[in-house]
């Protein structure tokens, strides 16, 4: 068996019937996290750009294959962060680390619209401007700030509702970390 199934399996049999929400909050949020690791890994990948069968180039890819594969990958990063980040806070209020009252920051619509727009600008720079796939450089500078803008509003999203209500935010964040993997 693999090490991740063993894992999983103690932890499932280890956690109380009430701490379920908890656990599927933890493993929800870590597969947010993988796919947000997973686009990192895809932007910096050099064979990125190409059809790779057994290891051998066989094509490259159009420019528009490029750019539907570019918005999938900030999407990744974007919705996995999200994910990640809303899941733990979500883990830490069930637990009670956290004060499950709600937390509002002040101007959230125009904070999060802000966010959202930033979010949009730098993963277009990641591969507009000279910055390309595999660009070490600015380009995953970009990225890196698309995932520092994911995780919060990750944040403020989830500490915006109330302890009551997590169960249901975990569904939903739940809902999206299977939109954030391909």
């Amino acid at each position: 068996m693999a090490p991740g199934i063993i894992i999983g399996m103690v932890s499932a049999l280890s956690v109380e019937i009430t701490g379920l929400p908890e656990l599927v909050g933890a493993y929800n949020g870590f597969g947010g996290l993988a796919a947000s690791l997973e686009g990192i890994g895809l932007y910096l990948d050099p064979y990125a750009k190409d059809f790779v069968r057994g290891g051998d180039v066989v094509a490259e890819q159009t420019s528009p294959m490029l750019w539907v594969q570019a918005i999938a990958l900030i999407l990744s990063i974007i919705i996995g962060m999200i994910t990640f980040t809303g899941s733990m806070v979500a883990v830490l209020k069930l637990h009670g680390t956290i004060s499950s009252k709600p937390r509002v920051i002040p101007h959230r619509p125009l904070v999060s619209l802000v966010t959202l727009i930033a979010m949009i600008v730098f993963g277009t720079l990641a591969f507009t401007g000279g910055q390309d796939w595999n660009d070490r450089g600015l380009g995953i500078a970009f990225v890196i700030i698309v995932a520092l803008l994911s995780s919060i509003y990750g944040i403020i999203a989830v500490m915006a509702i109330g302890g009551g209500d997590m169960p249901v935010s975990i569904s939903f964040l739940n809902s999206l970390s299977g939109l954030s993997t391909r």
